[in-house]
């Protein structure tokens, strides 16, 4: 599933049709609540994440510093 996500801003330069990709990235990762087997490579504070590999939903903690069970 989808865990690739971008944080910074599209650049909106002559390249729109890379900067849709990147849009379109984004909300599949959030379609997804960021399902896959292991955890996203740049976890925020607050992000799910659906543990396909044990079945458990996962919520960052406040501190960003680890995944707490749902």
């Amino acid at each position: 599933m989808a865990q690739d996500f971008t944080d910074s801003r599209p650049a909106w330069s002559a390249r729109v049709d890379e900067d849709v990709v990147i849009i379109e990235k984004n909300f599949a990762a959030l379609k997804s609540s960021f399902s896959g087997s292991t955890a996203p490579a740049s976890p925020v504070a607050g992000m799910w994440w659906a543990d396909t590999s044990t079945g458990i939903l996962k919520v960052r903690n406040a501190g960003n510093t680890a995944w707490l069970s749902v």
